[in-house]
């Protein structure tokens, strides 16, 4: 169970506050256009018990004259009251698409911005229910609360005044019950806000639960157990709506107790207006006007602040869970005065570099000393698990070392600016995955600015531009999510194709063929050597026939370097390499 954060007024501010920038003067229309429209809603009540006087008084000669006059003030302030209330609500949703937009813009910058180790920690399916939980209370925020609570509060101010002015006995009568309303609301919502919090928990685990099987869709049902996650989904499912049945119970309770102090208010007031009536000081049509004005007088103690409890207890759980991920710092920033990388020669160096993974008690890597010279190759081998992948994520700072340095050309990572740098290194991955575009797109995403010359250049080198041609629609074919339309082969050619297009000068390629058949690696050997000329390459793979072509071999084995030299050097030192390389006969390294 997630632990709860703990929402300061100065976080909730500091998340939602720049979103509000600007907005003041567009507000304050809103802010003119409610109370326009309060003073026409209070007129409707005022107007009506003038003219309930008026057929008392006038049953005889003069009746049409008198009531022509206050029917048609009438009508105008009913036609008042709905325009200024339309334009106000429909400002107040402009300004609430403006700020929930702009606070999404920001929360989505701000995940853009995380360490990528930090997306291996959280689900991407709760940091989604959590994005869309506080986008959306950014917008109640921003728009449903000015457009539906504030102008309640703005009538029920004008109809108190009123009510003063008309008769000072009946306004206080009529405020009796607002201390049962407002402890009734109180309770609730004492009993309602930590389930508002275990809801949202048990939404964010569902959505986890659902990504997760749309991600691992493939071994259900190769192990035919679509009914077991079924279940397992029901469950979650379950959890889900029971909470949101407590909750609504919850709020059915209070609106059927605001509704029983409803009655009881008219109930007091018709019977204290009957009596004062009997008494001669007061009128039937003063009478009419405050049991019309009552539910205005009341709103904000019964159902405005129920509904702003309720209100607040979203917003604030939502925000509260946002705001672990909003404020955590990242660990991988540019420095203070970062350095600009221009030409770059490829020369990489690691010096004493070790890590540990979080949680690990062993290191993952150990002192590991190493130089490539710029526009030389370096392939890693070793056993899973030995440390090649971590080795090569300093290069471009996915991860920066516990110890030791890692330069460029000399520099420094740490020191580099963090966008030129991962400019310089590009990146080719064993699981490969695509957006759900085009091939052309996806290839494009590297360099947006790229021909479509460029493009089939790129895809000629990596031996991708046949097979696409073979499809039905060529580059226009949309590969689907996480590109499922296309084989694992196929995906690794159009992110090998991706990376040739981009050009980078140091180039890592991690398991980058090991999707590919024999005669297809072949003809990308062929390839990636004219590649491996123009710039610094690494290479990590479990295949040795990849490798051999290297200049120089590392061998890696429980996080520490144990052999380094050529392919022919290392056969002839008899150690791993030499071991490896005769089990496989050219073949792929067992795990």
């Amino acid at each position: 169970m997630a632990k709860e954060e703990r929402l300061s007024w100065k976080n909730f501010r500091a998340m939602i506050g720049p979103s509000f920038r600007g907005t003041s003067f567009y507000y304050a229309a809103v802010l003119f256009f409610i109370l326009m429209a309060a003073l026409a809603q209070v007129a409707e009540p005022v107007i009506t018990g003038r003219i309930i006087d008026a057929l008392i008084s006038n049953a005889g000669n003069g009746l049409f004259e008198a009531i022509v006059p206050l029917v048609g003030l009438w009508a105008a302030a009913y036609f008042a009251s709905i325009v200024f209330s339309e334009l106000g609500r429909w400002l107040s949703w402009k300004m609430g698409n403006r700020v929930g937009n702009r606070f999404l813009v920001e929360a989505l910058d701000r995940i853009l911005g995380w360490d990528p180790q930090r997306f291996s920690e959280t689900s991407t399916g709760v940091i989604g229910k959590r994005l869309d939980a506080a986008w959306h209370a950014a917008h109640n925020l921003s728009s449903r609360i000015i457009n539906e609570i504030v102008p309640i509060l703005f009538t029920s101010t004008v109809v108190f005044i009123t009510g003063l002015w008309l008769d000072w006995r009946m306004t206080l009568v009529s405020l009796v019950s607002v201390p049962l309303a407002i402890t009734l609301t109180l309770f609730v919502y004492a009993k309602t806000d930590k389930r508002q919090s275990k809801h949202m928990e048990a939404w964010e685990s569902l959505s986890k639960r659902i990504l997760e099987t749309i991600n691992n869709i493939v071994p259900i049902k190769a192990f035919a157990q679509e009914r077991v996650v079924s279940r397992q989904q029901a469950k979650a499912i379950d959890k889900v709506t029971d909470r949101q049945l407590e909750l609504n119970v919850a709020w059915a309770w209070l609106d059927f107790g605001n509704g029983s102090v409803r009655i009881l208010a008219r109930l007091v007031l018709l019977f204290v207006g009957a009596y004062f009536i009997t008494q001669g000081t007061l009128s039937v049509g003063t009478l009419i006007t405050f049991i019309g004005m009552l539910s205005y007088l009341l709103a904000p103690f019964d159902y405005t602040l129920a509904d702003v409890m309720r209100r607040i207890s979203e917003i604030r759980t939502a925000f509260a869970r946002l705001s672990g991920d909003w404020f955590k710092e990242n660990q991988i920033v540019n420095s203070e005065s970062p350095v600009r990388l221009g030409k770059v020669q490829g020369e990489i160096a690691f010096d004493g570099v070790s890590f540990r993974y979080p949680g690990k008690e062993i290191d993952t890597l150990h002192a590991i000393t190493l130089r490539v010279p710029a526009g030389t190759s370096l392939a890693l081998v070793g056993p899973s698990g030995s440390g090649k992948s971590t080795l090569v994520r300093f290069i471009n700072r996915f991860l920066d070392p516990k110890s030791g340095t890692v330069t460029l050309d000399g520099h420094d990572v740490r020191s580099l600016y963090l966008a030129d740098l991962r400019e310089a290194v590009g990146v080719v991955q064993q699981d490969t995955v695509l957006f759900n575009d085009t091939i052309l797109n996806n290839i494009r995403f590297a360099k947006p600015n790229a021909t479509q010359q460029q493009v089939v250049a790129a895809c000629k080198r990596a031996q991708a531009d046949e097979f696409i041609r073979s499809l039905a629609d060529g580059y226009k074919t949309m590969v689907g999510e996480r590109g499922v339309r296309l084989s694992g082969g196929e995906r690794q050619r159009i992110a090998l194709a991706r990376v040739f297009l981009a050009s980078p000068p140091v180039l890592i390629l991690d398991e980058s063929t090991s999707a590919l058949d024999s005669e297809t690696e072949h003809k990308l050997q062929i390839a990636l050597k004219e590649v491996m000329k123009e710039r610094t390459t690494i290479i990590i793979a479990h295949r040795l026939s990849t490798v051999y072509m290297a200049d120089q071999i590392a061998v890696l084995d429980r996080g520490k370097l144990i052999e380094l030299g050529t392919h022919a050097d290392l056969l002839e030192t008899g150690g791993m390499y030499d071991r490896l390389w005769k089990l496989q006969s050219g073949g792929y390294l067992p795990e």
